[in-house]
């Protein structure tokens, strides 16, 4: 009996389902695995077929339909596609009808490291403002379309950071600024980024780079520097006003943004501006070198910070050259003089004394006669000094002399004025002051008691006679009133107490030299006194202006203790010679006012001197005060007698010559025989 099959029997796979890993981007056919099924039918009812059933791997797989060996159809890209595909396969047998059973095939794809990572903005550019160190400047962004380690990411700065000034996060990519950062050094920088992954095999390690540029912003911190560390200029006293006397300079290192400079100056007279722009320090008020001679400025350069502008000072000194705008003036057009009749040929008669208080060579006078009987006198032409050149007589008494100060500038201007000399028994003839006036100006109100005032000298024909000093009156009478005294023997007037002087004040004091011969008459001379009402300084002179050194005196002998006074208390003012010492024969201690000398003197070469002496106040330099000190060189007996050339042959004088015989060659040298 033979049995036949019925297809009663499905095909059984070998397994429930399968699962199976391959690689990424394994070429296509790839085998991925075999499926098996068994049928327990016999004949064609037990004969198997596979078959792919329609979904996930459709297009991606294939199945053997006799084998059963499952392939890929493409190339697996688990980055772009999918990393995981599930397909169903059935078991066919020939039966009829046919049977089937189907099985889950689930296929992970691995990934394979072939994505690099890259950043999303390919090259950026970042502003970071300098002087910022820990700022953020940004958190760079990166794409791996790989999986697991092979898209963890590590960041890091390879190029362009040199000095360490910038660092990122290994992590994160957050870009930072490690160290202050200074624009004015360095304004951009090149940065290098690499991103590497981090697959477990590391030789297929795969990096990605980009260029970060860093721009530096500016910030403020630059202050304005001028190219000088002080400036100085000097304007003739007659400039017109817009006239340009010098230009400040100051630039700043910050960017336009801050750094564009604008300039300020403080001139509390007026006298000057600046233009903000260009620094061209201009001419704004009438300029007058006798009121002030010496500007002290203070000019700022600004830069261009609205909510904080930085400053920076400069000193700025002007000195107002001398036009020759004043004449010489004499305080009298007419003096009076008496004399004895025992006076000697060379001897002092009157110090003719004019002022210009134009400085330089347009305010030194010479001085001469132009008319009158100048065979008898002559006049000392730096000085004014007029002296005997001969036997004066009494019978020819008045003598008339017209001198004329002249300046030096140019054009040169000059005023006359007429001086009479009486002689005068020798029993009548009173001391004689070589000056009637004598003005001393203070520019600020107040003496303090022992100030020296003034110094007045007188002096005498007769060898013998000493002279005593004392004040007879003082004007107004408010004032006399013990104020002021004078040394008998010196004839230094000092201020006994302190003195107010209102701005119309004018003090007379009426200084008397008495002569000790029984019988001479006293004479008079006048200190004036008054404040100065230019009031353009608040510094002030109260040393007197005269000096008189010998000629014998030695190199760094002392001349004079100028001194000045400056209204801010605790401020001691600086001392220099200004002009009048262009041979350099005297020096001044900074400090103290001491004036010395730098050379030998010679009274015969040069009898005088006059120098210009500046006090600024040490507490603001704005504020100076110039004074005029005359310095006369006394004459020692360091020549002797020079016997002059006689004319050959014999000389007769008649018994009734005199005692001053006519001749042709006679001079006023008195030769004493032995």
């Amino acid at each position: 009996v033979t049995v036949q099959d019925v297809n009663d029997n499905s095909p059984v796979f070998q397994f429930s389902s399968y699962m199976v890993e391959i690689e990424e981007n394994e070429p296509a056919g790839a085998s991925l695995i075999t499926v098996r099924a068994t049928d327990h039918d016999s004949g064609s009812n037990g004969n198997i077929t596979y078959q792919l059933l329609p979904g996930e791997g459709m297009g991606k797989f294939k199945v053997d339909p006799i084998s059963g060996v499952v392939r890929t159809t493409a190339a697996l890209d688990r980055d772009s596609g999918t990393g995981r595909y599930s397909f169903t396969i059935i078991a066919i047998d020939a039966g009829s009808p046919m049977l089937t059973t189907g099985v889950d095939v689930n296929v992970n794809v691995n990934d394979v490291n072939d994505c690099a990572p890259r950043f999303l903005l390919p090259s950026t550019v970042y502003p970071v403002q300098e002087n910022r160190p820990g700022s953020t400047i940004a958190t760079l962004l990166v794409f791996d379309c790989d999986k697991g380690p092979n898209a963890r990411i590590t960041y890091s700065i390879i190029e362009g950071n040199e000095g360490g000034q910038f660092d990122i996060s290994a992590k994160g990519g957050l870009l930072v600024v490690q160290h202050p950062l200074d624009r004015e050094n360095r304004t951009l920088y090149e940065l290098t980024i690499q991103v590497c992954d981090s697959p477990v095999n590391k030789s297929q390690t795969l990096c990605g780079t980009t260029k970060v540029n860093i721009t530096v912003t500016d910030d403020n911190d630059n202050s304005p520097i001028f190219n000088q560390t002080s400036y100085s200029g000097a304007i003739a006293e007659d400039a017109v006003l817009g006239q340009s006397v010098l230009q400040v300079g100051a630039m700043d290192a910050d960017s336009p943004l801050y750094g564009i400079v604008h300039y300020e100056m403080t001139d509390p007279t007026g006298h000057f501006v600046i233009n903000r722009t260009t620094g061209v320090v201009g001419v704004a008020a009438a300029l007058n070198h006798e009121d002030l001679s010496v500007f002290n400025l203070m000019v700022e350069a600004v830069d261009n910070d609205p909510h904080g502008a930085r400053r920076t000072s400069v000193g700025v000194t002007i000195a107002i050259l001398d036009v020759n705008d004043f004449t010489p003036t004499f305080p009298k057009s007419q003096y009076t003089v008496n004399v004895s009749a025992a006076i000697m040929n060379g001897s002092q008669v009157f110090n003719l004394t004019a002022f210009d208080i134009d400085s330089t060579e347009n305010g030194r006078i010479t001085y001469k006669f132009v008319s009158g009987t100048s065979s008898d006198f002559t006049v000392v032409p730096s000085t004014g000094l007029v002296l005997t050149q001969q036997k004066l007589s009494v019978a020819q008494s008045p003598y008339q002399l017209t001198t004329v100060a002249a300046d030096h500038g140019s054009p040169s201007r000059s005023s006359e004025a007429n001086l009479t000399v009486n002689v005068l028994a020798a029993s009548l003839a009173p001391p004689r002051f070589l000056q009637d006036i004598t003005t001393v100006q203070y520019q600020v109100g107040d003496i303090k008691a022992s100030d020296h005032v003034a110094q007045v000298m007188a002096i005498t024909d007769d060898p013998s006679a000493s002279i005593t000093y004392s004040i007879v009156a003082v004007m107004p009478v408010t004032y006399d009133d013990g104020s002021f005294s004078v040394d008998m023997r010196r004839g230094a007037v000092f201020a006994a107490k302190d003195v107010m002087l209102s701005s119309s004040s004018r003090i007379q004091i009426i200084v008397q030299a008495s002569s000790s011969v029984a019988g001479s008459p006293p004479s008079t001379t006048t200190v004036q006194l008054q404040r100065d009402l230019q009031q353009h300084t608040f510094l002030y002179f109260i040393s007197p202006p005269i000096a008189v050194i010998s000629e014998d005196a030695p190199t760094g002998s002392h001349v004079l203790m100028v001194q000045a006074k400056s209204a801010i208390k605790q401020s001691s003012p600086r001392y220099a010679i200004v002009a009048g010492n262009d041979e350099k024969f005297f020096t001044i201690n900074r400090l103290t006012g001491n004036i010395r000398t730098l050379k030998v003197l010679d009274h015969e070469t040069r009898n005088s001197f006059t120098i210009s002496v500046m006090a600024s106040d040490a507490a603001n330099f704005s504020r100076v005060a110039i004074a005029t000190i005359k310095i006369d060189v006394s004459n020692s007996n360091d020549n002797p007698p020079v016997w002059h050339t006689l004319p050959a042959g014999a000389v007769y004088v008649s018994e009734d010559q005199g005692d001053e015989p006519s001749l042709p060659w006679y001079k006023p040298v008195i030769h004493n025989f032995t």
